[in-house]
């Protein structure tokens, strides 16, 4: 059968190597072949998963929920010779003089990119990062060819908006691959946190960031899935810090970090300190959008589940599915059954989601 007479469903099967028995979820087998492949795409399919990887572990399938585990903690780097051409692109060839060390292997890699130390010639500590060539300019087509591959291998649990994560993977991406834009929200949140000494935002070095290279100080700490064996007290502080910024981010600020990965926060033990990376998925929100959910919250916290309800469903444009009801009744029973539970303790607003998170971690 030829590639132009060949079924799209086929074409999407052989492309990831699954066999054409292939159906609903995949075989142990399958699971490690589109693992592989998700890695070696990079961009829009390893951002997916991410993504669906951070869903609870209620929504997802055991199975699923490990090969998306797997993807987002891995990635392929660049070969050294792609990695010194991207840095010759951005930087000029004289890009190397101006560290005084720079390790050839990275020490991070993620959907869009890979992060290598270096010291500036003062001796101070960097991360560079380095996007993928060809990443932002191959988007539309990475995210349309992985709606194939997600369709024709039946992967997607029921319940989860395949077309509304991808568009959103669409949105972020983008927002992400402007290496410059996240410098500058970078900067916002530094002016922003400066008088809060426990949480920190690394400088920016302007003279070697560009649209494709971002240069920060390089910041301790360790992610918060290592964070589990500290102390209780240790964790409590770190959940009060998260959900003080959160709920600043979104009531003060109108500005947020949007990508829910537990890596952007890094927990230096030693000075007690929060360090906050990766600003490429910072969105503002406008007035309106913050009123509203100021009003979901306050009606969560008299027990107007019906109200809260209501409010919820008003500017979703896919209420009438069955399933987001299901949902929305969920988490509204969710929302007021931790407020109550609190009740006794609660002495601020920042109470009910503290109290949450640190049962997380």
């Amino acid at each position: 059968m030829s590639a132009q007479t060949m079924h799209a469903g086929e074409l999407g099967r052989r492309t990831v190597g699954l066999s054409e028995s292939t159906t609903g979820y995949l075989t142990e087998a399958n699971a490690e072949r589109l693992v592989k492949t998700l890695c070696r795409v990079r961009g829009a399919a390893l951002k997916l998963g991410q993504m669906i990887s951070i869903q609870d572990s209620d929504f997802l399938p055991p199975q699923l929920a490990k090969i998306f585990d797997r993807v987002r903690e891995s990635a392929d780097f660049m070969p050294a010779a792609q990695m010194h051409a991207q840095l010759e692109r951005e930087l000029g060839k004289a890009w190397r003089d101006s560290f005084a060390e720079f390790d050839e292997q990275p020490f991070a890699a993620a959907s869009i990119g890979q992060v290598h130390r270096g010291v500036l010639h003062d001796g101070t500590a960097v991360a560079v990062k380095i996007q993928y060539p060809g990443v932002a300019e191959s988007i539309d087509s990475d995210i349309d060819n992985l709606m194939m591959v997600l369709k024709v291998t039946g992967m997607v649990p029921p319940g989860l908006y395949v077309d509304k994560v991808l568009d959103a993977a669409r949105r972020e991406l983008a927002m992400e691959c402007d290496y410059v834009r996240e410098a500058q929200c970078g900067r916002i949140f530094s002016g922003l946190l400066h008088d809060q000494p426990r949480l920190n935002c690394p400088a920016v070095y302007d003279a070697l960031s560009t649209a494709r290279v971002l240069t920060t100080a390089l910041v301790p700490g360790v992610t918060l899935e290592h964070t589990e064996d500290m102390d209780q007290q240790t964790r409590d502080t770190i959940a009060t810090l998260i959900m003080e910024h959160t709920l600043r981010e979104l009531f003060e600020y109108r500005l947020m970090q949007t990508d829910p990965n537990w890596g952007n926060f890094l927990y230096d033990e030693a000075r007690g300190q929060l360090n906050l990376i990766d600003f490429g998925a910072t969105i503002q929100y406008e007035q309106h959008f913050i009123d509203h959910y100021i009003e979901i919250i306050h009606a969560a916290s008299t027990g107007a589940s019906v109200f809260v309800f209501e409010l919820t469903l008003k500017p979703a444009e896919i209420a009438t599915v069955p399933a987001l009801h299901s949902l929305i009744h969920t988490g509204v029973d969710m929302v007021s059954i931790l407020y109550f539970m609190t009740a006794p303790c609660r002495q601020c607003v920042f109470s009910v989601t503290c109290w949450t998170v640190s049962c997380r971690l």
